[in-house]
């Protein structure tokens, strides 16, 4: 019986140091093939963390190669899960020229909505004219 009351007592103290684990709010990684700008950054080709923990709409990406990061503020919305990716990034491409768009983290249910800056503006307004711009789509990792 001692036994027993052991191993429920160890398996409740399990459950209860495992939950604060999951209850931090999951960080994304994910490999950018191209350089891209987030507002007026440029920010070149490779591995990014993204944590938007932040609170207030607050985005931060990091190059894990050069640990650089940028701040960024995003709209946020509450999303459900579509349990295709762990999230996405995806960027809005105008000829070479790639700007972050938007940040969903379905670990999180959440998408971030990055507005336009005046230089993604100007070249958008431009492309009417010719070629729309085109959205690509990053999927990350944990």
């Amino acid at each position: 019986m001692k036994r027993v009351v052991v191993c429920f007592v160890l398996s409740i103290l399990a459950v209860l140091l495992a939950a604060p684990v999951n209850a931090q709010s999951p960080r994304l990684r994910a490999y950018v093939p191209f350089e891209f700008s987030v507002g007026p950054t440029l920010l070149p080709a490779g591995d990014y963390d993204v944590d938007a923990s932040m609170g207030g709409g607050s985005i931060r990406l990091t190059n894990a190669e050069a640990g650089n990061s940028v701040m960024i503020s995003a709209h946020g919305a509450w999303q459900r899960p579509t349990g295709q990716a762990v999230g996405t990034l995806v960027f809005r491409r105008h000829g070479n020229a790639y700007f972050l768009s938007q940040v969903n983290n379905n670990l999180a249910c959440s998408s971030h909505l990055i507005p336009k800056t005046k230089a993604e503006r100007a070249l958008s307004e431009g492309a009417t004219l010719q070629v729309p711009g085109e959205d690509v789509v990053i999927f990350a990792k944990r």
